[in-house]
């Protein structure tokens, strides 16, 4: 994702976007507002100050894939510089936030002003490019329990899972609610994690690790597409 702050322009004394401050609206949003969706003008880049942002894809059936969760110093919509033309995700508030709204055309200005700063956006958007290929990968070859360790460990911040329901959690993994309310249970029973409400707290970081990156093998009856209640397992290679 486009990390780094408000600094992402400042290395090497390369202009900082706190120096944008006159080419800047600041804007606050109550949790649930749609900032972006499908279709909408690509017509200005955003960086978030304050609170957490989702982007989403939704399916005909109205079934919704997180692609993303930004936090604050992230810097979203960034495809706006490229090309110009139309979104194609929604983003979402996840709280009530604050964003600082960039201007187009005065960023590409800058970009093409400032050589080090354009390289940086570059490496940012190369780096977001391969974090989706990432997720793409994991969609497709790992099962849920893999998948779902990987997402509590990511997201947890001193071994604390806060603000995502259960809903959340599946838009994240591309599973249905129930999957993933039964292996959260499997992974509390043996000792993995504790469940409160609207919080994961992660008890055996080794054991949650194991699963995500480990050589445990998932139960021959597990399945990848979210319908099935797989077993707890680890990292499966998928036969052809």
């Amino acid at each position: 994702m486009l990390h780094g702050e408000v600094e992402m322009l400042n290395e090497n004394g390369t202009l900082a976007l706190g120096e944008l401050a006159y080419i800047t609206i600041e804007r606050r949003y109550r949790k649930g507002h749609i900032l972006y969706m499908p279709g909408d003008p690509a017509d200005t880049i955003f960086l978030l100050k304050a609170g957490r942002v989702q982007q989403y894809h939704l399916s005909l059936e109205g079934r919704k894939l997180v692609t993303v969760v930004l936090k604050p110093g992230d810097i979203f919509g960034a495809t706006a510089v490229t090309n110009g033309h139309r979104r194609h995700v929604f983003a979402e508030a996840l709280d009530d936030c604050v964003v600082s709204m960039l201007d187009r055309h005065q960023v590409k200005e800058l970009l093409l002003r400032e050589p080090r700063a354009a390289l940086l956006f570059i490496n940012k958007l190369v780096c977001r490019l391969n974090r989706a290929e990432k997720k793409l990968e994991e969609l497709v070859f790992e099962p849920i329990p893999v998948r779902l360790a990987r997402c509590l460990l990511e997201a947890a911040e001193n071994d604390v899972v806060d603000g995502f329901s259960h809903q959340d959690i599946s838009e994240m993994l591309g599973a249905y609610r129930e999957t993933v309310t039964v292996i959260l249970n499997q992974f509390k029973e043996r000792g993995l994690i504790c469940i409160e409400r609207r919080r994961i707290v992660i008890r055996d970081r080794a054991g949650l690790h194991h699963v995500a990156y480990g050589d445990e093998m998932p139960d021959p009856g597990s399945r990848t597409d979210g319908r099935a209640m797989p077993a707890v397992a680890g990292r499966q290679t998928l036969a052809a």
